[in-house]
C-alpha cells in the first residue's frame, strides 16, 4: 500500500469525517420545530418508560433523533462501506440501535436502486474502544452491521494500522470546536422545547399525557 501523506489526511478527516459528523446534526437541529418533531414521536414508548421530567423527556427524543443518519460513505475495489460514526462502543440503547439499522436498511435499499453492485457492508464506526465484532443474528440481511472500533475503525478508513495515534492532535481542535459548538444549539433546543412543551402538554407542572396523544393521534374534527 503506498505511503500515506497525512496532511491529505488530516484534511479528509477534517472534510470528511468530522465536519460531516456534526454538520449534519447542526442542520437537524436549527431545523428543528417541537411540534413537527413530537408529531413523529410514538408517546406511548415514552410512557411506558415512566418519562416524568420534561427535560429529560426532551433530552431522550433528540437524542434518539441525532442518531439517526449516516455519517460516512467510502468504497473500495470489492465493498461499499456506509458508516454510521458514533463516539465509543457503549454509546445507545436499544431504540437508538434500532434506529441505526433502520437506517442503514433504508441506505442499502437506495443504493441498490441506483444500481450499485459491490456488496454493501454497514459498519457502527466508533472512535475509540476495542469492541469489534459483526453482528449476524438477525434475519434481515438489510440491517446487519459490524462494529467496528478504535484501532481498527481508523485503519479501515484509511489503510493505516497506526492512524489512530496519528490523527490524535489534529482533530482535537475541530472536533472540541464542533462539539462546543454543537453542545450550545443542543441546550438551547432543549431549553427551549422543554418550556414550550411545559406551557403546552403539561397540567399542573406534570405531563399530560392526554394532551400530548390529542395532539399527536386525535382524528381532526
Amino acid at each position: 500500500m503506498p505511503v500515506l501523506d497525512y496532511n491529505k489526511v488530516e484534511v479528509f478527516i477534517q472534510d470528511h469525517v468530522i465536519e460531516p459528523f456534526y454538520e449534519e446534526k447542526f442542520k437537524k437541529l436549527q431545523n428543528l420545530q417541537l411540534k413537527k418533531f413530537l408529531s413523529k414521536k410514538n408517546p406511548y414508548l415514552y410512557k411506558a418508560k415512566n418519562a416524568t421530567i420534561v427535560s429529560e423527556l426532551i433530552e431522550s427524543m433528540l437524542d434518539s433523533y441525532l442518531s439517526s443518519q449516516i455519517d460516512l460513505i467510502f468504497e473500495t475495489d470489492l465493498s461499499l462501506f456506509i458508516v454510521g460514526i458514533k463516539s465509543g462502543p457503549s454509546w445507545g440503547n436499544a431504540d437508538q440501535i434500532k434506529k441505526m439499522q433502520e437506517n442503514f436498511k433504508k441506505a442499502r435499499i437506495i443504493l441498490q436502486e441506483e444500481g450499485i453492485q459491490k456488496s454493501i457492508r454497514a459498519i457502527n464506526g466508533c472512535i475509540y474502544g476495542k469492541e469489534n465484532r459483526p453482528l449476524s443474528n438477525n434475519p434481515d440481511p438489510y440491517v446487519h452491521y459490524e462494529k467496528i472500533c478504535g484501532q481498527a475503525f481508523w485503519e479501515l478508513i484509511s489503510g493505516d494500522v497506526n492512524l489512530y495515534k496519528k490523527i490524535i492532535k489534529p482533530m482535537e481542535l475541530r472536533a472540541k470546536q464542533n462539539s462546543d459548538k454543537l453542545d450550545v444549539l443542543y441546550t438551547q433546543k432543549v431549553n427551549g422545547f422543554t418550556d414550550d412543551f411545559s406551557a403546552s402538554f403539561c397540567t399542573n407542572n406534570l405531563i399530560d399525557w392526554e394532551k400530548l396523544l390529542d395532539f399527536i393521534s386525535k382524528n381532526k374534527s
